[in-house]
């Protein structure tokens, strides 16, 4: 059994009062230091919707100090997909902590963040099934997920945030797709992310342009002037 935590102790609150909130079925694994094919994964008992949480094993691991990811998936490189909480929560954000096992037994342990948080505000009237952000410059890709019934839109705007790696970007473009699968593209500013900060990113405008799924946009016009896709 382990006792988990994710408090602003350990500087995982983000700013802005970010918080990085355990999930439902949410796995740690242990990799142990000096034997990366000696690994035990811990699965969340209890503390769902907080920011401290208690995981067990069916194993008894090895004595020794380990690395510790979250999500299970996050290898300190391979960024994972993440699920939507709120406006002032996220949940799936890649951590990483240290461990030592004694005799069976493992400390407590503390998580901090890998990455940091890229924010963004969208306006219009679609249910967004998920986000994903794509970039070359560096290279990344991730996905933020809207489930299970999605996340509605709103003409004041609705606020996603989805961690990402610390870096400075210069071609990003972010992906919406809508529960009836339709599909709406931007491209992104260039912009910075700091570890355990809240960054933004600058839209080409405030609206987005939904296309439906199985057309494509030529970027052409007919003789009339009207849109051909």
């Amino acid at each position: 059994v382990v006792y988990a935590t994710t408090d602003a102790v350990t500087k995982t609150t983000l700013a802005n009062d970010y918080k990085v909130l355990w999930s439902e079925g949410d796995k740690i694994t242990f990799v142990k230091d000096g034997a990366t094919t000696t690994t035990y994964t811990y699965t969340l008992s209890s503390g769902a919707g907080t920011t401290s949480g208690t995981f067990t094993c069916a194993l008894t691991p090895e004595n020794g100090t380990y690395t510790v990811y979250y999500p299970a998936t996050y290898d300190g490189t391979n960024w994972p997909a993440q699920t939507y909480v709120g406006a002032t929560d996220i949940s799936g954000a890649p951590m990483k902590a240290t461990a030592t096992v004694s005799g069976g037994s493992v400390s407590n342990i503390s998580f901090n963040n890998e990455g940091g948080i890229l924010r963004y505000t969208v306006k219009g009237n679609k249910i967004i099934r998920a986000i994903n952000i794509k970039s070359t410059s560096p290279a990344l890709d991730v996905t933020l997920n809207c489930v299970p019934s999605g996340v509605g839109l709103t003409t004041e705007g609705k606020v996603f945030n989805i961690a990402v790696k610390p870096d400075e970007y210069s071609n990003a473009t972010l992906t919406f797709t809508a529960t009836d699968e339709s599909k709406a593209t931007k491209t992104a500013s260039s912009f910075t992310v700091t570890k355990n900060k809240v960054s933004t990113a600058t839209f080409e405008s405030d609206n987005l342009s939904f296309v439906p799924l199985g057309f494509v946009d030529l970027g052409l016009t007919n003789s009339s002037g009207g849109k051909v896709l």
